[in-house]
């Protein structure tokens, strides 16, 4: 038996990410953490938040993904005229910390930093809705204080004390799991299944664009950036700026652009008789660009999923059996969408993450020990060959010429110990249950260390598999519902506690960004420690003068008066509905359904291993299945084919591979500088008509 050992070359490719780009291969990682970042910490907590604060109440959403860019470019212009240039690592920190800035707060749509939680539930305290379900009176005081105190309008209040101090420690112990979880799935993900993480070069390419500005050296990927910029803003002047000036100025905006899409439903039915079917049309130009970037695999598996299940399955097969039988005639897309998960297809999820999990587990421990396997043998051969003995470490992929083994880690990552950061997690787990069993004296507490131990690490992983190979998020629908559900328990206050279920897979392409970019991992760790006690006093400040000038929700900010009270009369009904003996939820739970999926989903995966054919197609079947909102035109598979059948060809495919990802990022930014231009302008308006005089 003849065993190959690579020679220091190919050991050194081993360790080259995929998606970095060639010049950066033999660069070391650098620290990105420097007077420089303090300062853009700074900018962001003083100027950033009260802007994503106010757009989030005056336009129904936060900044979104747009914030990170738009925040860095500001802070980049304003540093290049004080003769200062940010290096990319500078830049992927500040990306990071703009993060926290645009992050919306589930169920209220407001951004901002945390504090916008206690305002909503102040809101709980307070509203009709609540009222109705008997809400107001059972809610605890450490979710909100009695209404007088609400009525205020203050977080300066002795009886917030208890909510601030819940709020507090929850985010704390959510930051450190979030860090913590995000590093040990990219540590395995990465390092030892070689993921590619797909989308990962989007952001890693614009801030290589962005750092070649900085310093006055622009190349390609600044001109292409700039590109990238131009098309949405140019997009985004029909999609954002019209309908934020003319909103200033009209009763109601003007939408050039339908939003959020064009219902094509109706035509549908009465065309081809397409019940319990939502098809749309979201003029949606990111879409189009971000399928330029995505597999060709995943996209066809995915064109494949939505067709059979969506457009054949639904109408015609699902509907017609009686299993879709929630979908009413008139129905808007978002309402048939969530009858169908509902009716079958929240099972069918579940069903198929279930398989994604254990495929996933099998795949890893096959691979650990294939390479452990691989190593024993190439070691053995080395010492064979110069009668020498060479031990093995868990960790040896391969084995160099002169026999040392090939770690996992390259050197100066930044990287931690795997022990500690097994033990934080640990320390953090029991924090948060320990938290929860304290508010929530009543409720099981296994299942808060369940929650803790079982469903956060493996629906992280589960996330961060897909991502790194499809480049697409997966969610896990009403799990937190579902389980609450069957726990039996009828008190509402479970229904605010800060449980530690999360999903912190998306943390794992982020630091596939840092090491694409060759940023130092502990920049990170540092910019966390910093920004954290920054951002929530800054939270706190803002939203407590913000809610002191008006009433929220008031007709000052009209989309927060639409969306709330339907928001709060969601919550009510989660909330008491075990104790009003509804049994909808666990009646959507269809145990044959999952068990069906679960099993056809990993023998199909096992099948399709056997055979050599990627699984990429398996994971965008399963997500194309389930979309639940059908896009006609398949703006994706339509990017996707100009790029590799066209694009590709003109300007070479080596070439274009480079070119998407910042063109994407510039994309992105363009939109969100537009979007920052409507705020400003409604920001003015609304300052000059508050005025007396």
């Amino acid at each position: 038996m003849t065993t190959t050992i690579p020679n220091k070359t190919e050991v050194k490719a081993l360790n080259v990410p995929h998606g970095i780009s060639p010049d950066l291969i033999n660069e070391p990682y650098r620290d990105g953490f420097t007077y420089r970042a303090v300062i853009g910490a700074v900018f962001l907590a003083a100027v950033m938040v009260p802007a994503a604060i106010y757009l989030s109440l005056m336009l129904g959403g936060g900044l979104g993904a747009a914030a990170d860019w738009v925040t860095v470019i500001l802070f980049l212009e304003l540093a290049r005229r004080s003769f200062q240039k940010l290096s990319r690592q500078e830049i992927m920190v500040l990306l990071h910390v703009a993060s926290s800035v645009g992050t919306s707060i589930a169920g209220a749509g407001l951004a901002g930093g945390v504090f916008g939680m206690l305002v909503w539930q102040g809101y709980l305290r307070t509203s009709p809705a609540t009222e109705a379900f008997g809400l107001d009176k059972i809610l605890p005081n450490w979710v909100a204080p009695p209404a007088d105190v609400v009525a205020q309008r203050t977080f300066w209040h002795v009886l917030w004390l208890a909510p601030i101090g819940v709020l507090v420690a929850s985010h704390i112990l959510n930051k450190v799991q979030q860090f913590v979880c995000g590093y040990l799935v990219f540590r395995v993900t990465a390092d030892l299944e070689r993921l590619k993480f797909p989308m990962a070069p989007i952001g890693a390419q614009g801030a290589m664009a962005l750092a070649e500005h900085s310093g006055r050296t622009e190349s390609w990927r600044w001109n292409c950036f700039s590109l990238g910029a131009g098309i949405g803003a140019a997009f985004a002047v029909f999609t954002t700026l019209i309908p934020s000036v003319t909103g200033t100025l009209l009763a109601s905006p003007l939408f050039i652009v339908p939003n959020p899409w064009l219902d094509l439903s109706p035509i549908f039915q009465n065309v081809f008789g397409m019940k319990a079917t939502a098809i749309v049309i979201i003029f949606d130009l990111a879409a189009l660009l971000v399928g330029m970037i995505l597999p060709w695999r995943v996209l066809i598996g995915t064109v494949a999923g939505t067709i059979i299940f969506q457009l054949i399955l639904n109408p015609y097969v699902l509907h017609p059996m009686g299993i879709l039988h929630s979908w009413r005639p008139g129905s808007n897309p978002a309402q048939t969408a969530f009858n169908n998960s509902l009716d079958f297809y929240l099972s069918q999820t579940i069903g198929c993450a279930i398989a994604i999990a254990l495929g996933g587990f099998i795949s890893l421990f096959w691979s650990l020990y294939k390479r452990r396997k691989k190593a024993r043998e190439e070691a053995a051969a080395l010492a064979t060959v110069n009668d020498v003995p060479v031990e093995t470490t868990d960790n040896d992929s391969a084995m160099t010429s002169t026999g040392a083994p090939v770690t996992t880690t390259p050197e100066g990552r930044g990287d931690f110990n795997i022990w500690l950061m097994i033990a934080i997690f640990v320390v953090s787990s029991l924090g948060y249950v320990g938290l929860c069993h304290w508010l929530v004296p009543d409720f099981p507490v296994w299942m808060f260390v369940a929650y803790a131990f079982l469903f956060t690490p493996i629906m992280t992983y589960i996330h961060a598999r897909v991502v790194g190979i499809t480049g697409q998020h997966v969610g896990f629908p009403m799990v937190r519902e579902g389980t609450f559900f069957l726990s039996g328990y009828e008190k509402p206050d479970v229904w605010f506690a800060p449980i530690p279920l999360h999903d912190y897979g998306h943390m794992a392409s982020f630091f596939r960004q840092m090491e694409l970019t060759r940023t130092k991992f502990t920049s990170m760790l540092k910019a966390e420690l910093l920004v954290l006690p920054i951002m929530m006093i800054a939270s706190f400040l803002f939203w407590s003068y913000i809610w002191s000038l008006d009433p929220i929700p008031s007709e000052k900010y009209p989309p927060v008066q639409i969306h709330w009270p339907v928001n709060a009369k969601m919550t009510a009904l989660w909330a008491t509905a075990q104790s009003s003996g509804a049994t909808y939820l666990t009646d959507a739970i269809k145990w044959d359904v999952i068990g069906i999926f679960a099993a056809g989903t990993l023998f199909t995966m096992g099948g399709f291993a056997a055979l050599g054919i990627s699984v990429e197609y398996i994971y965008g079947f399963i997500a194309g299945s389930h979309t639940g909102i059908v896009q006609i035109f398949f703006p994706t598979l339509i990017g996707a084919i100009l790029s590799r059948y066209w694009l590709s060809k003109k300007f070479g495919q080596k070439e274009w591979r480079s070119y998407v990802p910042v063109l994407i990022a510039g994309y992105v930014c363009g939109a969100g500088l537009i979007g920052m231009l409507g705020m400003a302008i409604v920001f003015l308006q609304r300052s000059v008509s508050s005025l007396p005089y």
